[in-house]
């Protein structure tokens, strides 16, 4: 778990095979969590936000060359309406690198 020093957002991982390449992705989405102002009650707002992190990963698994796949949700199959009436955003973000067979998971819970 990330501390990321805001009552808000929670941070869960899994499977990180490589910590330097978690540090990098979990930084950078740290740093949009809290520094965009993002309506997350809003439905097209957080449709907004996963294409924008969809874009950034794109990019980053080009850049880096160490990730060949990727997966961003935030959407109904993470956040039932049970979650949602309890003020909670489930965000997760998956990844694989390369020459690894597990798949890395980050999962960031909001306190909207």
């Amino acid at each position: 778990m990330s501390d990321t020093k805001d009552p808000t957002l929670k941070t869960l991982s899994r499977n990180v095979n490589n910590p330097t390449l978690f540090k990098d992705i979990d930084d950078f989405m740290i740093e949009v969590f809290t520094t965009l102002k993002i309506t997350w009650a809003n439905k097209q707002h957080r449709k907004e936000f996963v294409e924008l992190i969809d874009e950034w990963m794109d990019q980053f698994a080009y850049e880096s060359g160490k990730i060949i796949q990727y997966d961003v949700i935030c959407d109904s199959r993470n956040n039932p309406p049970e979650e949602l009436k309890k003020n909670l955003l489930h965000f997760l973000l998956r990844y694989r690198q390369k020459n690894c067979l597990n798949t890395t998971e980050i999962e960031y819970i909001i306190k909207i």
